[in-house]
C-alpha cells in the first residue's frame, strides 16, 4: 500500500476502554457489538517505542489487538527499516523472531497474524505468518514477491503472489498448508486477493486484459465464491473498481471510478457497497471529488477517507469518515471537541466500532489513532 492504501491501509492504534451508548447491543462472544450509531469517539494515540520514528498499524480485531509495522533505523546498516508489530493493551511487541523486516497486515480474533516479510531486500517479500517468535513463510506461486492480507476466522489467508520474474501477480487462498491461484478474468491478466470472510468468500481485483495493472483503469472489483470468479462492475460509466473488504453477512465495499480513465485514489473515484447484485454509491463529502474505503464491519458500516475541498486526490489531503446506513459522517465532527487531532484516514474496524485513524496533531506530527465510541 502507499504500503498501505491499496489494500487494507496503514493504521496503527491504542485501544482505551470501550464505553457503549446507552441504546440497544448484541452480545457476542467476547465482544459487545454496537448496534446503533455512535454519538461520540473518544481519541488515543499510539505512543512511538524508543528506536523508531512511526508505528502503523493497518487492523484491529475483536480483543483490540493492533497490527502493522514499527518504522525505525536499522543500527547495523543506518538505513530505514519496517518490522511487524502488535499492541496490545498498552504493550508493544515484534514480530517475525530476531531482526524480521516487513509488515503485519491482519489478525482475526484468535489472535493469528499474516502480513509479509522482506527476506533480503525491499524488492522481495514473502506472504507469512508471522508470531512474535518467528515468521512462517505460506509458499510462492513461482515469483520472489507476494504479500498476505486477510485471515478468516477458520485460519483461511488470501493475497498476491507473483507467479514468475516478470512481475505478474496472481490471487491466492492458503487453507491447510497448501497455496491455491485463484486466477483472473482475462488470460495472461493480473489479479489481488484483499480479504476472506469466515464463510470462505473472497474479494479484490483482476485486470480484464493484458498489459496493464491492478489497480490501472480496465481492473474489475471482483467476488471469487467456490472457485468461480464474478466481476461485480462499476459505477456510472467507470472503468475501474476495486474491492477492498468484505463483511460476515457478504456485503462488500470498494472503490470504483465513475467516468474512464479516472485513476486510483484521484477525482471521480466513489466508494461503493454491493450487495445481492447490486453497486451502490457511498454518498462524498461536500467539496470532495474523490473517496477510498478501509473496512466494513459485521453491521455494514463503512470506513475511508475522502479528499478535502481542493485536493485532487485522496493522496494529496483528506478526512477519515464513515458510512452507516448509507449516510458519510466526518470522524472529526465526533471526536467529542478534541482539537488535538485532526483525524485524516480511517482504516480497520471491528465490530464493537472501535477504529484504527491517521491524524495529525498540533505539531503536524502524523499519529495513529484509535477512535472509541463514548457515551453521549
Amino acid at each position: 500500500m502507499m504500503v498501505a492504501t491499496r489494500v487494507r491501509m496503514h493504521s496503527r492504534v491504542f485501544v482505551c476502554c470501550l464505553l457503549i451508548v446507552a441504546q440497544l447491543v448484541v452480545w457476542l462472544p467476547g465482544r459487545m457489538v454496537l448496534a446503533t450509531a455512535p454519538s461520540g469517539y473518544t481519541v488515543t494515540a499510539i505512543p512511538v517505542p524508543d528506536g523508531y520514528q512511526t508505528v502503523l498499524g493497518y487492523t484491529i480485531n475483536a480483543k483490540s489487538t493492533v497490527v502493522g509495522f514499527a518504522s525505525g533505523t536499522d543500527p547495523s546498516t543506518g538505513q530505514p527499516v519496517d518490522r511487524p508489530m502488535l499492541f496490545q493493551k498498552g504493550k508493544f511487541k515484534l514480530l517475525g523472531g530476531d531482526g524480521a523486516t516487513g509488515a503485519a497486515l491482519d489478525i482475526n480474533n484468535r489472535g493469528h497474524i499474516v502480513g509479509f516479510t522482506t527476506p533480503s531486500t525491499p524488492s522481495e517479500s514473502h506472504p507469512a505468518m508471522l508470531t512474535t517468535s518467528e515468521a512462517t513463510d505460506l509458499g510462492s506461486l513461482g515469483g520472489n514477491m507476494g504479500w498476505a492480507y486477510a485471515i478468516n476466522g477458520n485460519d483461511q489467508i488470501v493475497g498476491y503472489s507473483a507467479i514468475d520474474a516478470g512481475g505478474s501477480v496472481h490471487g491466492f487462498l492458503w487453507d491447510e498448508g497448501e497455496l491455491s491461484d485463484l486466477g483472473g478474468l482475462a488470460e495472461g491478466g493480473m489479479s489481488i486477493a484483499s480479504d476472506i470472510n469466515d464463510k470462505g468468500l473472497i474479494v479484490g481485483v483482476a485486470t480484464t486484459g493484458t498489459g496493464s495493472g491492478p489497480f490501472d483503469p480496465g481492473a474489475r472489483a471482483v467476488l471469487w465464491d467456490g472457485g468461480d470468479i464474478a466481476d461485480l462492475g462499476t459505477l456510472g460509466d467507470g472503468d475501474l473498481s476495486v474491492a477492498i473488504v468484505v463483511n460476515s453477512g457478504g456485503q462488500i465495499a470498494g472503490t470504483s471510478n465513475t467516468a474512464p480513465g479516472q485513476t486510483y485514489g484521484s477525482s471521480g473515484m466513489q466508494a461503493f457497497l454491493w450487495e445481492e447484485g447490486e453497486m451502490t454509491a457511498l454518498p462524498l463529502p461536500k467539496g470532495s471529488t474523490a473517496c477510498l474505503v478501509g473496512d466494513i464491519n459485521k453491521q455494514g458500516w463503512v470506513t475511508g477517507s475522502c479528499s478535502v475541498p481542493g485536493a485532487d486526490s485522496v493522496f494529496a489531503d483528506s478526512i477519515a469518515v464513515i458510512w452507516i446506513d448509507g449516510e458519510i459522517i466526518d470522524l472529526n465532527s465526533l471526536t467529542k471537541g478534541d482539537g488535538q487531532w485532526t483525524v485524516q484516514q480511517a482504516f480497520g474496524m471491528n465490530d464493537a466500532g472501535e477504529i484504527v485513524c491517521h491524524g495529525v496533531g498540533p505539531d503536524g506530527t502524523q499519529q495513529t489513532l484509535i477512535l472509541s465510541p463514548t457515551e453521549s
